[in-house]
């Protein structure tokens, strides 16, 4: 891992997904010494097989807390937001946005790296609206020239997927009765 500091070298043992580990390997190339790359150094060309999976938060610090906008947010993502008024988030405040599930964990881990300036990674189950299963996230910092966070990119990889008929959630239930599934 060229490059990358001590303190992430305990970092790829902890992904049960592909689409984590490449990730984590494009960031990784791209430190060049530093604590994470810059946006200037990320293509989403490089790695359009996982950008589907992706989204790229802009991280304004001049707020308390930071305010994170949706810079992009890849096609997966957006597919498997479909039930929700508004599916593609591009654009918008990520606190104005509805989301599948109860995304406290999703809020702390992406304050967390905000706050530190350094990766963080989760596994855990979850419950959308028409699917649960388990799903890991890995989310990375990007910097301004300065070494202050500027972006953060956000990795869902969903690691096992069961569709339901019904949901299996009082939230999830609320979201059908509002959005009925399309015939």
């Amino acid at each position: 891992m060229s490059g990358a500091p001590d303190l992430y070298a305990d970092f790829p043992s902890r992904f049960k997904g592909e689409l984590c580990r490449h990730l984590w390997q494009y960031w990784i190339s791209k430190l060049e010494g530093r604590i994470a790359p810059e946006w200037g150094d990320i293509d989403l060309m490089d790695i359009y097989d996982i950008a589907p999976h992706l989204v790229v938060l802009d991280v304004d610090t001049d707020t308390s807390p930071p305010a994170m906008t949706y810079r992009y947010a890849g096609t997966h993502i957006v597919m498997s937001r479909w039930k929700i008024d508004t599916p593609d988030p591009t654009g918008r405040n990520f606190d104005d946005i509805e989301h599948q599930y109860d995304f406290s964990e999703v809020t702390r881990l992406y304050h967390e790296c905000i706050e530190t300036v350094a990766p963080r990674h989760m596994r855990t189950r979850y419950d959308a609206l028409d699917a649960h299963g388990l799903k890991e996230r890995l989310v990375l910092p990007l910097i301004l020239p300065s070494g202050g966070i500027d972006k953060i990119l956000s990795l869902r990889e969903r690691l096992t997927e069961n569709a339901i008929d019904q949901p299996v959630s009082s939230l999830a239930a609320a979201r059908l009765r509002r959005n009925p599934p399309r015939s």
